[in-house]
């Protein structure tokens, strides 16, 4: 039961990091937030199912050349 808590509790972080910035990756989750990446997906995937448009994008870093998602909250009009 605490653990669906703390659960809840990121879900609305990210939510409201993704409200305020409009976008988050998974190195801001882990710096930011202490998060893994795997719970950044998990996540998203919450958000997604309670129908919070979301949109993942691939980027490459422009130094080590390594992919990486960034993930875009789409505002819906």
């Amino acid at each position: 039961n605490n653990r669906k808590e703390e659960r809840k509790m990121t879900v609305a972080v990210v939510k409201k990091h993704l409200e305020i910035t409009g976008t988050i990756s998974i190195r801001e989750a882990m710096d930011d937030y202490g998060m893994s990446g795997g719970s950044l997906t998990k996540y998203i995937s919450i958000l997604r199912r309670q129908n919070v448009n979301i949109e993942r994008v691939f980027g490459k870093h422009p130094i080590t050349g390594k992919r990486y998602a960034r993930y875009y909250l789409i505002n819906s009009i």
